[in-house]
């Protein structure tokens, strides 16, 4: 007979705590969740490769010696939340996002070159430390930017020697996907990165350079940034882990009763068949005292028959167990004890079923906070307002400290270099990160020539500027929009310019005083301030000289001779300035040449387009007086489709190169050309800022652009 009440309900424990002894068993546990996870994400996409989790043998040993560490470190309260820890810092998987979105190494090597600017540092020292082959550093523009202090030459120069640092111990590691691990590594988790070769001794040198309180200064604000960032984990978590056990205990409670009322039923349960079995007992007691006497009433007188027996005296055909009789029996068989426990049984049953959905709710919640907290776009004020109480919002939206996002950065690469634990908590370390890069000038948005108004004719606009602002304060945003969109007034620069603001943004704050005598008061004196501030920078920007045959050949001939008398970079530059000075004069009068054959060549591809649009005869002849179209200077012509290179290559000749987009494009063809071409329109984006960005400078550049051209593109 099956018993139809409910069985014992057993209690629930905290199954989010995690044992200090079971630490290094959790670890192990998730890292193998993390890969079933990531084999099932592989089998739907073969672009994701295992490399993607930063769990090759020797990493995965670093990273685990470094959450074990980091858990020894937390107080007794942090310590109940370790397993959530341990989550957040497996299931984080890799760099690769923060350090190639967020230009880690460009901001690096920003930081490094304003420190050698204050501690007036000889050019001569950085430059014999950089690279002098251009070609290296074509692959490291990688965002378009354009600093008042530095040229991009110079800030790439000094990224490649921390990119490759480490080159001559071994080839940069694949970061399973395009790109390749720049910050972390099987060799760095190795300890194998500090090899006497070429690569590591420029790399060391040049850290030398910075006095070590400075880079030990770079370091402690990064451990206070990290710990920031770390309390505020543990104060989510941790209200999140209230919300847990207050609804386990609400169901604990509500099961305890749940087994009384159950224990109670069964009780009544087990009285109801002692007194049925009693009854029964009796009744076939009374049965067998009666005599059986054998009656025929069909023969017998009716008028003279004896009594018949009563047939509800008799035992019946079918009788209900008694435990269903206990619940579904009549009122007879019941009393109000039982019909008050029923019911009461039935509410307990509404409220346990409510009670595990809202626990269900707390640990959905508590998953996504674990995902929010390490991208912090998503951590906005409405998922606060909605998942948080009032007093911990402040907590939860205050911003880590982050004095200066270009020395963290500068930081972050340090600390891997001295062994620190930090980078190797993957989940911590890369939410910092992800806020420290939101406080670059390109953290929010790439700046994009195309979009610049530089070009275009606006009327101007009048705008009160505040006092003194913040430059660094993410105070701005759009009406309508959460906190993760606003941005600080560098960003604004940066995304309508593409150009970095200055650091020190207060280098001739002591002038106002002196304005104020000239009557410049207010906003005027402080738009002179900016002024000052930017020209004097973009005065002093800092050359590019490691790329100068003739000055490095300097350099190197000055240490080979004894008592010779050293140049220095100063009258370098004061020499380059009057030998561009007498370039210039060169250059304009052949400017008017140029000019002629460029207007050529244009009309050479007008025509080709105007006849790749028109139907014409195949057996059409060429005037061989206009065609072939000899050019008289180094040419060289990028993008269009192979096709339409075809088409043109038959009617120019001479010194000139094609480059269709189908090919691989080297940027560094752009040096050695007078004149470039570049088809906009059927070009990669890369390739078309490297191209850019490169002529630019050199004054070389001259687009084509047109709707025949397009047209031919399409016809292609």
């Amino acid at each position: 007979m099956k018993n139809p009440l409910p069985e014992r309900l057993s209690m629930i424990e905290d199954f989010m705590y995690t044992e200090p002894k079971e630490w290094q068993k959790k670890i192990r546990t998730e890292i193998q969740h993390l890969r079933q996870a990531h084999s099932k994400a592989m089998k739907k996409n073969n672009r994701i490769t295992s490399g993607l989790l930063d769990l090759e043998p020797a990493m995965e040993k670093r990273r685990t010696a470094a959450l074990l560490s980091s858990l020894e470190k937390l107080n007794e309260h942090d310590r109940q939340l370790a397993g959530d820890w341990i989550t957040l810092n497996i299931f984080s998987e890799s760099y690769a996002p923060v350090q190639y979105d967020g230009h880690i190494l460009t901001a690096a090597s920003i930081w490094i070159l304003d420190r050698l600017s204050e501690l007036n540092v000889p050019l001569d020292k950085i430059y014999m430390l950089l690279p002098t082959d251009g070609e290296l550093i074509d692959d490291l523009f990688e965002i378009d930017i354009w600093d008042c202090q530095y040229e991009e030459d110079l800030i790439a120069s000094v990224e490649y020697v921390l990119r490759y640092r480490n080159q001559d111990i071994a080839p940069l590691e694949s970061n399973g996907g395009d790109g390749e691990r720049i910050l972390t590594s099987n060799l760095a988790a190795e300890g194998k990165d500090h090899a006497d070769v070429p690569s590591r001794q420029k790399f060391e040198a040049f850290l030398a350079l910075l006095p070590q309180w400075m880079k030990d200064e770079a370091i402690a604000h990064f451990e206070a940034c990290h710990q920031a960032w770390t309390e505020r984990f543990f104060t989510g978590i941790g209200y999140f882990q209230g919300q847990y056990l207050d609804k386990v205990r609400n169901i604990n409670t509500i099961r305890k009763e749940i087994n009384e009322i159950r224990d109670k039923l069964e009780r009544k349960a087990k009285q109801f068949m002692a007194e049925r079995e009693r009854l029964r007992k009796s009744r076939k007691a009374q049965i067998k005292s009666k005599p059986n006497t054998p009656v025929n009433a069909l023969l017998m007188n009716p008028l003279k028959a004896p009594d018949l027996p009563i047939i509800s005296q008799t035992a019946p055909a079918y009788a209900p167990s008694p435990l269903t009789a206990l619940i579904n029996g009549s009122d007879s068989m019941r009393d109000a004890e039982i019909v008050s426990l029923l019911d009461r049984m039935k509410e307990l049953d509404d409220l346990h079923e409510a009670a595990l959905k809202e626990l269900d709710d707390v640990i959905d919640k508590r998953g996504k906070f674990l995902y929010m907290i390490v991208h912090r776009g998503y951590l906005t004020s409405d998922f606060v307002n909605e998942y948080f109480p009032e007093e911990l919002h402040e907590a939860m939206l205050q911003p880590v400290p982050i004095p200066n996002p270009y020395e963290m950065c500068f930081a972050m690469l340090y600390a891997v270099e001295i062994g620190s634990d930090i980078p190797w908590l993957y989940g911590s370390c890369i939410g910092m990160l992800s806020e420290v890069i939101d406080y670059l000038p390109w953290g929010m948005s790439d700046y994009s020539e195309m979009e610049d108004p530089y070009w275009e004719e606006v009327l101007p606009m009048s705008s009160k500027t505040p006092d003194f602002p913040d430059w660094y304060a993410r105070d701005y945003c759009w009406k309508g929009d959460d906190e993760y969109e606003a941005r600080n007034l560098a960003q604004i620069v940066y995304e309508i310019t593409g150009c970095l603001m200055p650091r020190d943004l207060h280098r001739y704050d002591s002038e106002l005083k002196d304005l104020g005598k000239y009557g410049i008061k207010q906003n005027k004196a402080i738009a002179m301030l900016y002024c000052m501030l930017a020209l004097s920078n973009s005065r002093r920007r800092t050359r590019a000289n490691n790329f100068e045959p003739d000055y490095t050949r300097t350099l190197t001939e000055s240490e080979d001779r004894d008592n010779a008398e050293t140049i220095t970079s100063e009258e370098w530059n004061a020499q380059k300035a009057a030998d561009v000075a007498k370039q210039l004069e060169q250059q304009k009068a052949a400017a008017e040449a140029e000019h002629r054959e460029l207007a050529d060549l244009r009309e050479i591809v007008f025509n080709r387009d105007e006849a790749e649009d028109n139907t014409v005869d195949a057996n059409e002849t060429i005037d061989s007086k206009v065609y072939p179209y000899t050019v008289q200077k180094s040419t060289v012509v990028f993008g269009g489709h192979e096709t339409w290179v075809k088409a043109l290559k038959p009617l120019l000749k001479g010194d000139i190169k094609f480059i269709a987009r189908e090919m691989k494009i080297d940027v560094s063809l752009v040096r050695y050309a007078d004149v470039i071409w570049i088809q906009s329109n059927a070009i990669p984006h890369r390739s078309y800022y490297s191209i850019v960005n490169t002529a630019r400078k050199l004054g070389k550049l001259d687009a084509i652009r047109g709707e025949n051209v397009a047209e031919g593109m399409k016809m292609d």
